[in-house]
């Protein structure tokens, strides 16, 4: 079932290190972790130290503000995606679940289907401290450490605009998806006109007038419990671009997905079904 996440090649996961890459990994009890840090810097560089400044300001808001977390099973918002989900599984089948960005809790509410013991669930997550109570990877969606055409079931809950190269996720992805294998994502949707982007800078350049700091650069949570920095290159605390559905559909199409449902709530709650031509 696994393999090296960066040369592909079938592992011993006694041996802990790939006979072929020399890459180094460690499994124990269901956990799978790798130095997916290192991969990335070597392949990226700058964007990935960007991506990483982004991600641990993710991982703050996690940890300081619980508003934040998408595990949360009460939210309308995550029970609405995980019936959007549900409602298009294959039935009386043992579903193969990889979820990218499971986060740190034993299971997120949009997993938690009336048929979970039927799932053999897969949860993909950079912070080590996930208790994700299925089979756990630490590591990123660009290497992934899975076998080609073992996944049914490919998630995406508002971590696709989180990852260093779309492009290269989505190969992955179609690389470990089986035939009539499908892909859900939970999206927002921030395309941003010229227009918006000028009353922007109005409004900062406003604000910094009135507070005495750069808005765009700080965001202070919770009466300075939390404040973040953006860095350069990031439009907000956790984003290097302003995501859309028509970016991600176009992404897609050209790595040989075709959209098959797409459900948009709010702005902030767009759902998409993505199959392989």
């Amino acid at each position: 079932m696994y393999v090296c996440p960066k040369c592909k090649n079938n592992i011993d996961l006694q041996k802990q290190r790939c006979n072929n890459c020399r890459l180094e990994f460690k499994y124990e009890r269901n956990h799978f972790i790798y130095n997916y840090d290192r991969l990335l810097f070597d392949k990226y560089k700058n964007i990935f130290l960007r991506n990483k400044v982004l991600n641990n300001n993710g991982l703050i808001s996690y940890l300081l503000l619980e508003e934040a977390s998408l595990s949360l099973e009460n939210r309308d918002d995550v029970r609405r995606f995980r019936n959007f989900i549900e409602t298009q599984l294959e039935k009386n089948k043992k579903n193969k679940i990889l979820d990218i960005g499971c986060g740190l809790m034993e299971l997120p509410g949009y997993l938690n289907f009336e048929e979970i013991e039927k799932m053999d669930l897969y949860g993909l997550e950079p912070i080590e401290s996930s208790k994700f109570k299925g089979k756990l990877i630490t590591g990123c969606s660009e290497f992934i450490p899975l076998e080609d055409k073992s996944m049914d079931v490919v998630i995406f809950a508002t971590s696709i605009d989180h990852v260093c190269s779309i492009e290269d996720s989505i190969n992955e992805v179609k690389r470990l998806l089986k035939k009539d294998g499908k892909v859900f994502i939970w999206m927002s949707d921030n395309e941003k006109s010229i227009l918006s982007k000028i009353k922007k800078l109005i409004k900062t350049t406003f604000e910094y007038f009135k507070y005495g700091y750069r808005t765009d650069k700080y965001k202070i949570f919770n009466n300075f419990k939390v404040v973040l920095e953006v860095p350069r290159g990031g439009v907000d605390p956790f984003h290097s671009f302003f995501e859309s559905p028509k970016i991600i559909e176009n992404k897609f199409k050209k790595s040989g997905f075709y959209m098959t449902n797409k459900v948009i709530n709010t702005k902030d709650e767009v759902f998409l079904t993505f199959e392989i031509k």
